[in-house]
């Protein structure tokens, strides 16, 4: 990411890779994470698209397999300069995908990043046999820890609220496209990680922004049991089942 007044970031919908689909210059695949990569150690990965105003730009967008084959969609592109971000979504802009702008850097980069763990607790507890209910009330409470490491870390709290943060959490949390959500439904199963990664046929975003976001968590003194629940069941053996009680308080 190229920072300052002139940096980049975004956070896709439901649709985020079909907002490219026509040919907005050199594409690769997202991993919305740069935010946490002086915490964590992992280098992220862009999707870019050069604009002729900005030919050293770039454009981080988060998206996963097989939404480039849905229309109906939004998508956040957040920069500083207001008229490189209105230049950004003409040049990304596609019928039937809305393409919103905003400010807020951080917000949007976390929000896109930090929405993936919480899809992993969701796929956990479906997983498990938990129902809808217990499902919507760990996103909530999974939202309100994004929102409390943003505001730690300077990001604006409508931004959590809008289409970068719920929205893109209800989708990659609820989707059986989500890989995610994947991820999870596989750790409740019992499967190995990299059994499961090897289903997938791509990268699960949300493995190595557990690792960020619980050193970030620590760093800044934020709560949030949920990230630290997945990071647990990732990288310390903590059993799937133990980890759902600790979060819902109650057993499958």
């Amino acid at each position: 990411m190229v920072g300052g007044s002139r940096g980049m970031a975004g956070a896709m919908g439901l649709a985020g890779m079909a907002a490219l689909r026509g040919g907005a210059g050199l594409v690769r695949l997202a991993v919305p994470d740069a935010c946490l990569e002086t915490v964590a150690g992992f280098e992220p990965s862009y999707m870019t698209a050069p604009l002729p105003s900005d030919p050293a730009g770039r454009i981080a967008l988060g998206a996963r397999a097989k939404i480039v084959e849905l229309a109906d969609a939004a998508t956040v592109v957040a920069c500083q300069d207001r008229g490189l971000a209105e230049e950004a979504r003409r040049k990304l802009r596609l019928a039937g995908v809305t393409v919103y702008t905003s400010q807020d850097i951080v917000g949007v980069e976390l929000a896109g990043a930090l929405k993936n763990v919480i899809a992993m607790a969701a796929g956990l507890v479906e997983g498990l046999g938990y129902g809808d209910n217990a499902r919507a009330t760990l996103m909530a409470r999974g939202l309100g820890e994004m929102v409390a490491l943003g505001l730690a870390c300077g990001a604006q709290e409508k931004t959590f609220y809008g289409l970068a943060g719920v929205g893109d959490l209800i989708v990659t949390g609820m989707s059986p496209l989500s890989r995610n959500h994947r991820v999870g439904l596989g750790l409740a199963r019992g499967q190995a990680l990299p059994e499961i990664l090897a289903s997938l046929g791509g990268v699960a975003e949300g493995i190595p922004t557990a690792q960020g976001a619980f050193l970030l968590a620590r760093k800044q003194g934020v709560a949030m049991p949920i990230t630290q629940a997945v990071h647990r069941v990732l990288f310390q053996g903590l059993d799937p089942k133990e980890a759902a009680r600790e979060l819902l308080g109650f057993d499958a």
